[in-house]
């Protein structure tokens, strides 16, 4: 049965990385160096510190895949804004190569 289940948390990393443990700082490394070593090691994971009552260090390591887009930047993309956006950029950049404001005094004369 224990091999079966390692083989299952095979296919599924996010189960292996992902931990909550106490960490004892008299052990000769420190927590700070021990929060860089899992970082630099596993980029992808992200890692929690808190402490308990007494005071002891609990350490939990989060699997946050990175993904090529970003579902909430799209979910929340408002195109009328952003449509605004591109129109006001576009008049300024015709004002200022037709001259726009110059067409506008000559205008008034």
């Amino acid at each position: 049965m224990e091999v079966y289940h390692f083989f299952k948390n095979l296919h599924n990393p996010q189960k292996i990385l992902e931990k909550e443990y106490y960490f004892d700082e008299g052990l000769g490394q420190s927590l700070k160096d021990h929060v860089e070593d899992i970082r630099q090691r596993f980029p992808e994971v992200e890692v929690l510190i808190r402490r308990d009552r007494d005071g002891y260090p609990i350490v939990k390591t989060q699997y946050k895949p990175k993904y090529k887009y970003n579902l909430d930047d799209i979910m929340n993309f408002d195109a009328d804004q952003q449509m605004t956006a591109v129109k006001e950029s576009l008049d300024d950049i015709l004002k200022t190569i037709i001259g726009g404001d110059k067409l506008h005094q000559l205008d008034k004369a």
